[in-house]
């Protein structure tokens, strides 16, 4: 078998220095098992090739060539192993030296965002599955798998703070019910004082602040609520977002207030 002249027996690490994960690929597993009752799915005559991210993801092949991750369902799909490769390294391998900012937009946005920021397809590591743009401080991804939870989003790495609020923004001018979540490397975590959470500014704190610009918080629980505020003090841009929780009853706590400047983040930790 091709495959397994090529790739048999190889070893590999992919991540940033203190975070790499291990990959191995080579034919020794065992196919997986439907459960009882499953219906008849093509998918599960596979070959087991290997696994990655501390032996949890299963790896396989089916009938056409492609690869298959698994953990306890099909998760991800790559239209070979080559495909699989590229998009490991490129999807682990950081693209930019602290301080740098990822940005997730709900719903996904894919290619029309890209083609709105003018980027360029990473044709190595795309393909029916998954794909990359990059270009102008920004590197976008999108899940084209249907069955993968990340389908429903699209995710930015930013070079810098201002790279991120100009996707954003065009993202905003896309889908006017655009949602969004921010994160940051550094991201410094802190836990205010007991009077210092009792005085956190509400969610809506900066609406009165000329050209302050405000997006609900994206998240994948329909119980995680807030607000993203975009606001330009002193040419510099700085995010504001507030992460709240919200009960079956409507109740709602203050879970953590972040600020994104260019030097990094901060997150605070409000729970009691």
């Amino acid at each position: 078998m091709d495959f397994e002249r090529q790739f048999g027996g190889l070893r590999f690490l992919v991540g940033p220095a203190g975070e790499k994960q291990e990959f191995k690929l080579g034919i020794e597993w065992h196919e997986p098992r439907p459960k009882p009752g499953d219906k008849d799915d093509p998918e599960r005559t596979m070959v087991p090739i290997g696994w990655g991210w501390n032996e949890y993801e299963q790896l396989f092949m089916n009938e056409r060539g492609e690869v298959v991750s698994s953990f306890d369902t099909i998760s991800m799909k790559s239209s070979s192993i080559v495909r699989y490769i590229e998009q490991l390294a490129i999807g682990l391998t950081p693209r930019w030296k602290p301080p740098s900012f990822t940005v997730v937009l709900r719903p996904a946005l894919g290619e029309r965002l890209a083609r709105a920021l003018a980027l360029r397809c990473v044709e190595e590591a795309s393909d029916e599955y998954k794909a990359w743009w990059r270009g102008h401080g920004l590197f976008l991804q999108q899940v084209l798998f249907p069955a993968s939870w990340q389908a429903g989003h699209t995710t930015i790495q930013a070079r810098s703070i201002d790279d991120a609020v100009r996707a954003i923004e065009m993202a905003g001018a896309l889908e006017p019910g655009l949602m969004v979540e921010v994160g940051s490397n550094p991201l410094k975590m802190t836990r205010p004082t007991k009077s210092r959470r009792a005085h956190a500014p509400s969610i809506d704190a900066w609406a009165s602040v000329p050209g302050a610009r405000r997006y609900p918080y994206a998240n994948e629980s329909p119980h995680m609520k807030g607000a993203v505020w975009m606001l330009k003090k002193r040419g510099t841009h700085i995010i504001e977002q507030y992460r709240v929780y919200e009960d079956e009853d409507g109740e709602q706590e203050l879970l953590a207030w972040d600020t994104f400047k260019a030097s990094g983040g901060t997150s605070r930790d409000m729970e009691g």
